[in-house]
């Protein structure tokens, strides 16, 4: 069970560099950072039970910035949407 674990986060560590390294757009790429990082993050109190809080601090941190890097993004889409309509017409 042990290996299965090992392999799954490493498999996020993995994720998160390919996705930091992508030509995809920074928002895009922000968001899938923060999310797969705050998931990667989720062990760690139960390997060093001492650095619970400050996770669960930079947890909250990554959430929150996941959070409006989504509106961000969902503001230049709708930007973006209301361009080609323009062009369109």
């Amino acid at each position: 069970m042990v290996m299965i674990n090992a392999a799954f986060y490493a498999y996020l560590a993995f994720v998160i560099v390919i996705l930091a390294v992508s030509p995809i757009r920074k928002e895009e790429k922000a968001l899938w950072v923060t999310c797969f990082t705050s998931i990667l993050l989720s062990q760690v109190p139960l390997l060093f039970p001492k650095m619970s809080g400050v996770v669960e601090v930079v947890q909250t941190a990554l959430c929150s910035a996941a959070f409006l890097v989504a509106l961000a993004l969902l503001v230049s889409l709708w930007q973006e949407s209301a361009n080609k309509r323009r062009e369109q017409e």
